[in-house]
């Protein structure tokens, strides 16, 4: 067992490539047996196994299903929503039809709460500039100019995600055509293992002109960041820090509806 503070090694490395390539063989095994059992198109997986997304892109490009549903909070403390929902469901036959396709169930601050936070902890925040902006347009020019200059931005709005994926509430934002950009936000904020990728945010509408992605998934919401898929040569060139040594990144599909300002 190799502790914490302990260099990895390539046996290190060897260990998990083969973990990950036998988990992948014997989870799309089960799946696909599922698929030809059961004769339909549409598949639901929870656990925490799930959580894997490099299996869980190849569960939508190697296999059959039309429609793959992976709840945000896949693990088990998802199971409360499906608690919530059965629950509801009983006492309200009419609104079986009813979906669940929030992503943002945790907490929220309103903007008063903030600034008292702020302004009780003032002494504790010494090299800090604070200053209130009204007009959200205004905010998003100033973020997008950040972002365009090779800064980094800790991008904090509406309720927190429910899982444990940054989905655009809670979220450090950069620019990922910055090469060494993930080694600049591992030095100074995450403090992680330099192999550790990040995802990224595209728009909805742009996934398929940077990855690859099995046509069908058309049918499956990718705003969870749950998947891994192959970059195109496009991605690869334009947007380095966002694609891994194996040539993949794990997505986050972005749309008005789901999170207007962070669309915006």
């Amino acid at each position: 067992e190799r502790k914490p503070s302990e260099p990895i090694l390539k046996r290190h490395k060897d260990i998990a490539c083969s973990l990950q390539f036998f988990f992948e063989d014997i989870s799309l095994k089960i799946i696909r047996n599922i698929f030809i059992e059961n004769y339909s198109n549409n598949i639901c997986v929870s656990g925490g196994c799930f959580f894997n997304s490099v299996l869980n892109g190849k569960i939508i490009n190697k296999l059959n299903f039309s429609k793959v549903f992976l709840h945000s909070n896949c693990g088990d403390a998802g199971g409360s929503i499906g608690a919530a929902l059965y629950v509801y469901y009983k006492k309200n036959n009419k609104l079986k039809k009813k979906k669940y396709s929030n992503n943002y169930l945790g907490s929220y601050y309103n903007n008063n709460e903030v600034e008292k936070s702020i302004t009780e902890n003032k002494k504790l925040l010494v090299n800090f500039i604070f200053f209130k902006i009204e007009s959200f347009n205004k905010i998003n020019y100033l973020v997008s100019r950040a972002l365009n200059e090779g800064k980094i931005v800790g991008w904090f709005q509406g309720r927190s995600e429910w899982g444990p994926r940054a989905l655009g509430n809670r979220s450090i934002l950069a620019d990922p055509s910055i090469k060494n950009i993930k080694n600049i936000i591992n030095k100074k904020i995450k403090l992680r293992e330099p192999f550790r990728p990040f995802a990224c945010s595209i728009l909805e509408k742009k996934a398929y002109k940077y990855f690859y992605i099995n046509n069908k998934s058309v049918h499956t919401d990718l705003s969870n960041m749950n998947f891994v898929f192959p970059a195109k040569k496009i991605t690869s060139r334009k947007f380095p820090a966002i694609v891994h040594g194996d040539g993949s990144s794990r997505i986050q599909t972005v749309n008005y509806k789901k999170n207007k300002k962070f669309f915006n």
